[in-house]
């Protein structure tokens, strides 16, 4: 029932924001990348208590871990952006607003305390100071890519050996490449 609740929520989103970047955030790559971020955490956590999403952009990571949900123990989503049209999207998809808060917010001021698991699938899109400011034994899940000639992508990394190098993890439990047509997106999970 999820599944149909989740297409007539993305409908409602579409209707609301039709100027969105829906070619973009449906796109194969964008759901693929969410979908093998799910398939891979499952393999290494199952107790994910309060989730922060950094770079929350429309919500459709929440919404696809929430479908999943039998995989997983969660408390509840915070998810950050500076868009605050995203996240008023955001708000449509994820309609639970007891279990999905929205901040309009830069990561960098998050409060990563309150977190148990902290996700950001956008680092390209953002420096990596956010990242030494999280406290140590949180889980951490965060993904890039290579797509160096994306406009707005900052922070891209060549592969996923300088990404495990640039964030530095206490205990790493999985990096991984995924080919995309473009582009390859990495994932890298572990401890901090």
């Amino acid at each position: 029932m999820y599944e149909l609740d989740l297409t007539l929520q993305i409908g409602q989103a579409i209707r609301e924001y039709p100027n969105a970047n829906w070619v973009d955030a449906l796109s194969r790559g964008q759901l693929e990348s969410k979908d093998w971020l799910i398939q891979k955490l499952r393999l290494h956590a199952a107790d994910l208590g309060v989730i922060g999403i950094l770079g929350c952009w429309y919500g459709l990571l929440p919404a696809m871990i929430e479908y999943n949900k039998n995989w997983f123990k969660i408390k509840m989503y915070l998810g950050y952006d500076l868009d605050n049209e995203s996240l008023n999207v955001a708000k449509i998809i994820n309609p639970d607003h007891h279990k999905f808060i929205c901040f309009n917010m830069d990561v960098n001021d998050a409060n990563f305390h309150s977190m148990d698991t902290i996700i950001n699938t956008s680092c390209e899109h953002m420096s990596d100071d956010w990242f030494h400011k999280i406290p140590e034994g949180k889980l951490v899940v965060l993904q890039s890519n290579n797509f160096f000639d994306c406009e707005g992508h900052v922070n891209c990394v060549k592969n996923e050996d300088e990404f495990v190098e640039k964030y530095p993890l206490k205990r790493v439990l999985h990096y991984d490449t995924l080919e995309l047509q473009k582009y390859d997106r990495f994932i890298l999970i572990g401890t901090t």
